[in-house]
């Protein structure tokens, strides 16, 4: 048996803090993605920064689908999961394309590996909190909207 949509559906500051709570653990999980592949793999910051992301936008709409939004039923991929990918799509894209851009202006500084790391890391974090606010209106108001 499946829960209506929308049921168990906290109020707004209720949502809202539970969305910067699933969205910094998301953001634990992507960054700490972001900073093994770089760090580590020495991986491309475009590259790290895609992977990282995939991570957390996954993690991030299966947490907080249930703990922001009360959604417990199954979801509707066209109603529901195509518009989550193109709102966090849109919130990824200008996180990979800070990323690359960053990492083209500090590519001529001859940074060590652990500078450009955290050089890369600031610019991330600073590019996923620039567009929190942004993304949890799309999600709250278009996706994951009380019917």
């Amino acid at each position: 048996m499946t829960e209506q949509a929308g049921a168990g559906r906290p109020g707004l500051f209720g949502r809202l803090l539970r969305a910067g709570a699933t969205s910094m653990m998301a953001t634990i999980l992507s960054h700490g993605t972001y900073i093994a592949l770089l760090a580590a793999a020495h991986a491309d910051a475009t590259v790290a920064s895609a992977i990282a992301f995939a991570i957390g936008a996954s993690f991030n709409y299966f947490v907080g689908r249930r703990l922001t939004w009360g959604r417990t039923n199954r979801p509707h991929p066209v109603k529901e999961m195509l518009p989550y990918v193109i709102v966090i799509a849109a919130g990824g894209l200008v996180s990979v394309g800070v990323a690359t851009l960053v990492q083209h202006i500090i590519t001529p500084m001859g940074l060590t590996n652990t500078e450009r790391t955290i050089v890369l890391e600031i610019a991330n974090i600073v590019s996923y909190g620039a567009v929190f606010f942004f993304k949890f209106l799309l999600l709250d108001k278009l996706v994951f909207r009380h019917r």
